[in-house]
Formats: C-alpha cells, sequence, structure tokens
C-alpha cells in the first residue's frame, strides 16, 4: 500500500510511533530481478533459383513469472520473527531511545534493516 492511502490499521505501535509493513517495498525488496526472454521467429522464402525473396522477423516478449530470492525471504521473515518476539517484554513508557538501548543486537538489527529497507515504516 501506498503511503497516501491509509485506509489501514497500522500494525505496530512502538514506544509512541506507529509503524506499519509496506508491502509494496517489501516485494520490491524480495523480487530476483529478471530478464524477460525474447523469442525470435525468423521466416525466409526464396524462389526458384535459392534467391533471398522475403524476410520476415516476429519478436515475441516471453515475461516471467515473479521470483523470490529465498536467502532474502528467510532473513526478512526471522527479522519479524525477532521483532515480534521481543516486542512482548518491552516497556514502552520509557520512550524509543531507552528501549532501543536495552533491545538485544539481533532486534536492533531487524528493526534498522527493515526500517532502512523501507519496508517497515512510520505511519
Amino acid at each position: 500500500m501506498s503511503k497516501n492511502n491509509k485506509n489501514y490499521v497500522p500494525m505496530l505501535d512502538f514506544c509512541g510511533e506507529k509503524l506499519y509493513v509496506d508491502v509494496e517495498e517489501l516485494d520490491k525488496f524480495l523480487v530476483l530481478k529478471s530478464s524477460d526472454e525474447d523469442n525470435v521467429t525468423i521466416t525466409e522464402n526464396f524462389n526458384e533459383q535459392n534467391e533471398l525473396i522475403s524476410r520476415t522477423v516476429i519478436t515475441d516478449k516471453i515475461e516471467k513469472s515473479k521470483q523470490y530470492d529465498s536467502v532474502k525471504y528467510d532473513l526478512i521473515r526471522h527479522f519479524f520473527e525477532s521483532l515480534s518476539m521481543e516486542m512482548q517484554d518491552i516497556d514502552e513508557s520509557l520512550g524509543i531511545k531507552k528501549v532501543s538501548d536495552k533491545m538485544p543486537l539481533p532486534t536492533k538489527l531487524a528493526f534498522n534493516t527493515l526500517a532502512g529497507y523501507g519496508i517497515l515504516k512510520k505511519y
């Protein structure tokens, strides 16, 4: 969902910050870069003297289906698991600075990576 379409509920309320998962950014992050293939058909017509009369070249684009990077998928899945486990044990009344100081390294890494790639955004 784009940021302009705010008809959804934020997924996470973290230390007074309302956060959501940008699914479009997540999709862009996970999709492998793929090049479409071209299917080229060449038709040549010859006369009786074996001279080329006409040549037709037809190019059809073959779109590949979306392919996802399984390593990135597993990493992102692990990040969300790490965040969901740690968010249960956090005293949000301390404020974001104090909470971030007390977070374990894997949770900080998960939070900063998801925010850095634009997957986890402020509402």
